[in-house]
Formats: structure tokens, C-alpha cells, sequence
């Protein structure tokens, strides 16, 4: 008899595993939904971003723009673009054969 303590806590044991091993089943409910997409059908090609103006820098006669993160000034080259002028709240580039570009900057608004 002095085995069947032991063979308790050793089936207790292996009943608990296979029950934790079920667990993977469950489906979390917080989850997000993974995307899916049907069969055969190919994505949408998107258009790739223009020119992004973040800052605009005054000191003295010193214009710098930043644009995709980069500091230019007048006559730099963005992408396939050239800064042409550097304004206040703004940029305007020049492309052979197009017309000019003017990025803006957004205003902020505060209370």
C-alpha cells in the first residue's frame, strides 16, 4: 500500500501536463484579427511618398530645410528634385520637365 500515494501524485501529475497541454488550443479573445487576404490577389502597389518637410531653420542668411530627415539648403538636391527656395513656413523644389513643388509646413495648433 505504501505505493499508492506515489502512483496518486504521479497520475495527478500527468493528468495536470495534459491538460496544460491543451491550453495552446485556447484562443485569446484580446487578440487583434491577423490580416488576411484572399487567395490569389495581390496587394495594391502604393505610391511611394513624396518629399516630407519637418523644419524650417533661419540664422541670419542661413536657410536650412529639413526634408526626410535631411538638412538642405538652397541648390541641394532632394530625391530628383532641387531646392530651389527656402521660405519661412515652407519649400519649393524644381524638377526637369515639371512644374515646382511647394511643401508646406503643418501649423500646430495649441489652445
Amino acid at each position: 500500500m505504501s505505493n499508492l500515494p506515489r502512483l496518486i501524485v504521479v497520475w495527478l501529475f500527468a493528468c495536470n501536463s495534459m491538460h496544460a497541454a491543451s491550453a495552446n488550443d485556447i484562443v485569446d479573445p484580446m487578440r487583434p484579427p491577423t490580416a488576411t487576404r484572399a487567395v490569389g490577389v495581390k496587394p495594391a502597389a502604393q505610391k511611394p511618398a513624396g518629399p516630407r518637410l519637418s523644419a524650417v531653420l533661419f540664422s541670419g542668411e542661413r536657410r536650412v530645410a529639413v526634408i526626410d530627415g535631411r538638412a538642405v539648403q538652397e541648390g541641394d538636391r532632394v530625391r530628383d528634385a532641387v531646392v530651389v527656395e527656402i521660405f519661412v513656413d515652407g519649400v519649393r523644389l524644381a524638377r526637369a520637365g515639371q512644374a515646382a513643388q511647394t511643401l508646406r509646413l503643418i501649423k500646430s495648433v495649441t489652445p
